[in-house]
């Protein structure tokens, strides 16, 4: 389980990471300089996108399954074999997150295409292979984003730092005044 950020909580979490997705998007380096706000936002952003990707839990999926097999015989599809397919549905869907397990199978129930048979795992899948390329993606670049170089103000000069453009600033000034006063 993902460690909660002190100060946040889970809807505070996932509105950061929806207000930092289109920010995100535009990140193409861990090279590139962030801005010090969003940067402070990364964190709880990241803790949110890692808990859109949990699997789902057996319970919730044998819920989806019982109501596939409810819908199934509700059309007259033959769901004699469903345990047998609960197994399949089991190893290919059980590293889904539960909003987009219950969102795959209701996109099946609704578009059913295959005639006489129940789905394939992975047209099940397939339903929301999309969502799930995006959170990960999201996630990807929340890592990336989390090792970027944060903007801010410059770091502080060293007093031979100061001295030195001290002395630079006088030649400069001495010259400016030399040729002043030849014109």
């Amino acid at each position: 389980m993902t460690t909660l950020p002190k100060i946040h909580n889970p809807h505070e979490a996932a509105r950061t990471l929806t207000s930092l997705r289109g920010w995100l998007l535009g990140i193409v380096s861990s090279e590139e300089r962030i801005p010090a706000a969003k940067a402070a936002m990364v964190p709880v952003a990241l803790y949110a996108a890692k808990r859109q990707l949990e699997p789902t839990t057996p319970e919730i999926l044998a819920v989806e399954i019982r109501k596939l097999g409810d819908w199934a015989k509700a059309f007259s599809i033959p769901a004699s074999d469903l345990k047998t397919a609960a197994v399949s549905y089991t190893e290919a869907l059980s590293h889904l997150p539960p909003d987009l397990l219950a969102e795959a199978f209701r996109t099946i129930r609704a578009t059913h295409k295959w005639g006489m048979r129940l789905p394939l795992p992975s047209e099940i899948l397939n339903s929301v292979a999309e969502q799930m390329a995006e959170r990960r993606s999201l996630l990807l670049k929340l890592e990336m984003a989390k090792r970027c170089p944060v903007e801010g103000p410059s770091p502080k000069a060293t007093e031979a730092e100061r001295q030195r453009v001290a002395e630079i600033m006088r030649q400069w000034r001495s010259k400016r005044d030399t040729t002043a006063t030849a014109n």
